[in-house]
């Protein structure tokens, strides 16, 4: 039976936003309209909570006939069922000209962004925990046709059965509920000045002592005999200079700027009156002292800290961060790329991204004072943490032991304690239904 794609019910003024699925389920296919089951309750929870109404938006799926075992890839990519379905997806979504695209699920991304998938075994796969929360254009458009926005994001019924993952779908309906007030892509401009000359380096660098403005560095590089191959600093979200050191197998500059430019940057790192950020700045401290003898001070921030503070159940890594904290799409595959300028932008957008998610959590994190104080905690203990890694430490494992098994104990006494207030404990004769 086809399901068709359904267009709003409701006034739709001040937004505009399309809800794209991969293909109807059981409860679709009974009732003859998309997402009516399971994964469309939770979907219009969700919506709700931004503001959108679900009847507001335009709802579809790539393919309208439900598949064998509610699985899309029962179709092959090129059967009827699949380009059919595509079809006729583009020509409602032409007709209701939507400001911006939620695409849930892989199948859902592939129809408009085909390039980030990869064949493996002669599947093609989409990895789309990367690529959620990314705002991207339509590759399918003509040059008279404006690209529909896209944002990525998981598809309801995954996160029915991973329930850990439901804060980044919620952030991602919520940026997709934004992005559906405007038609245009508004992205931050990155001014990043990949292959500097001695001079702008020396300007940049002496600028930063003069003027002791906060600013992120992020290195490349790994403890071993090359040790840094790049660093880069960003002033500002927008502006950012990559110093290249070792780089497509030799020494960028000669040998006297390269001790300059180490000269300058060894200054300005150890220099405690200049403020830095950084992203897990325990590891660039310990490269940095570890193979080129460098003291570092005036750490004041460390976004994975922060976002830990914020959000201590969610993935810590930059990349996560950036598509929550940022509307930069997903980069973080051109670190292993061949291309020694896309490399260098790479390292750039990493210090541009880290001080952008760093100037959002800072907010987020002063309006509950006792976390702050936390976090500035934690943040005051990385130079012991950094002379431990550096140096080692005396480390009783007995007495770690003993004090991981009294926490756990002290632990489950809490947990019963709270299992008897909500009725579950085994002492209860039954636990009404509705406190499950």
């Amino acid at each position: 039976m086809n399901v068709p794609n359904q267009f709003p019910k409701l006034n739709h003024a001040t937004s505009k936003l399309a809800i794209v699925g991969e293909a109807p389920g059981n409860e679709e296919e009974l009732m003859g309209a998309p997402f009516v089951g399971a994964s469309g309750r939770l979907l219009r929870s969700v919506l709700s909570q931004c503001g959108i109404a679900f009847d507001q938006c335009f709802v579809g799926n790539v393919c309208q006939i439900r598949p064998p075992g509610n699985e899309i890839d029962s179709f092959p990519w090129d059967s009827n069922e699949i380009q059919g379905g595509i079809t006729s997806l583009r020509q409602d979504l032409s007709a209701f000209g939507p400001n911006a695209i939620l695409a849930l699920g892989a199948s859902a991304l592939r129809v408009f962004a085909p390039s980030l998938g990869v064949s493996k075994k002669d599947e093609f796969h989409i990895p789309i925990g990367n690529y959620r929360g990314s705002i991207l254009l339509d590759e399918h458009t003509t040059d008279s046709s404006r690209p529909f926005k896209i944002i990525a994001s998981f598809h309801p019924s995954y996160i029915l059965r991973c329930i850990s993952d439901v804060p980044l779908f919620k952030f991602d309906v919520a940026r997709a509920a934004a992005q559906s007030k405007f038609p245009e892509l508004r992205r931050t401009p990155r001014n990043i000045t990949t292959r500097p000359t001695i001079g702008q380096v020396t300007d940049f660098l002496n600028d930063l002592l003069l003027t002791k403005k906060k600013a992120a560095f992020d290195i490349e590089g790994w403890a071993d005999n090359v040790g840094v191959t790049m660093l880069s600093i960003a002033t500002s979200p927008t502006v950012c200079l990559v110093i290249p050191l070792f780089f497509e197998g030799r020494h960028y500059w000669s040998e006297y700027d390269e001790a300059l430019v180490w000269s300058l940057l060894g200054a300005w790192l150890a220099d405690p009156t200049c403020p830095k950020g950084c992203q897990n700045v325990t590891y660039e401290l310990f490269v940095l002292a570890w193979n080129h003898k460098l003291r570092i001070a005036g750490v004041r921030d460390d976004t994975m800290f922060k976002h830990w503070e914020l959000f201590p159940e969610l993935e810590k890594s930059l990349g996560v961060q950036t598509s929550i904290y940022t509307e930069e799409p997903y980069y973080k595959h051109e670190g292993d790329s061949d291309d020694p300028d896309i490399k260098l932008l790479y390292n750039g957008k990493d210090s541009c991204c880290t001080i952008e998610c760093d100037l959002a959590q800072e907010p987020l994190l002063r309006k509950t004072a006792r976390s702050y104080e936390h976090y500035q905690f934690n943040c005051s203990l990385i130079p012991a943490i950094n002379y431990m890694a550096l140096r080692g430490c005396a480390f009783d494992r007995n007495a770690a032991n003993a004090e991981l098994e009294s926490t756990n104990s002290a632990a489950l006494v809490l947990q019963t304690e709270i299992e008897a207030v909500l009725g579950r404990d085994f002492n209860a004769k039954s636990t009404p239904d509705n406190q499950w």
